[in-house]
């Protein structure tokens, strides 16, 4: 599990890339340093084992405070990247690639 700093003006501008360097079998989760702190942006899926499947997930803006890639549908196999901007009070933006396998499902929670 990886904390963020809460999304407050002081924190503008904090920024990291989150690389998945090994697939596992466990819970894969960035979460916001407070509920009411909310992802914007999204992140592509990609299944590198069935030619052309690939899907954009974005967070919808109301609730979703957390990335959870709890399942290989959810991008916790190696080679993903996410990259986490916090860029205003409340709102962190989530960007990048999740490497995942069978049907793809959002990782948004």
């Amino acid at each position: 599990r990886i904390n963020l700093p809460e999304a407050t003006a002081a924190n503008v501008g904090f920024n990291c890339t989150i690389a998945v360097k090994t697939a596992f079998t466990g819970t894969f989760k960035i979460a916001t340093g407070s509920t009411s702190d909310l992802l914007i942006g999204g992140v592509s899926l990609v299944d590198p084992t069935t030619a052309g499947d690939t899907n954009f997930f974005q967070p919808d803006v109301s609730n979703d405070d957390e990335l959870v890639a709890d399942s290989d549908e959810k991008g916790r196999l190696a080679g993903g990247v996410v990259r986490i901007k916090i860029v205003a009070a409340n709102r962190v933006l989530i960007e990048g690639t999740l490497v995942g396998d069978g049907t793809l499902e959002t990782p948004f929670a």
